[in-house]
């Protein structure tokens, strides 16, 4: 019965770990699909534009999340910059 009860508990800390990450994968991707249509330019293209703007922004704005620089670049894009 203790095994059971130790069991459960390893279960929902492990869940609880890992749970948040999956979701902010999701978000991510989310975004990146967003930032992808906005441009209008195929996807291999776009890539290389996020992935030199988040090292532009990485250099300019140091510690941010990689959800950040993401917003970050949609917020500009929609502000046309």
């Amino acid at each position: 019965m203790v095994w059971i009860l130790v069991l459960g508990i390893i279960a929902i800390v492990v869940l609880a770990y890992f749970w948040p990450r999956q979701r902010d994968k999701r978000e991510k991707g989310k975004l990146r699909q967003e930032i992808r249509r906005k441009m209008r330019v195929d996807e291999t293209r776009a890539d290389e534009y996020i992935e030199d703007m988040k090292g532009r922004l990485k250099k300019k704005y140091p510690g941010k999340s990689e959800q950040w620089y993401l917003e970050k670049i949609m917020s500009d894009l929609e502000r046309g910059r």
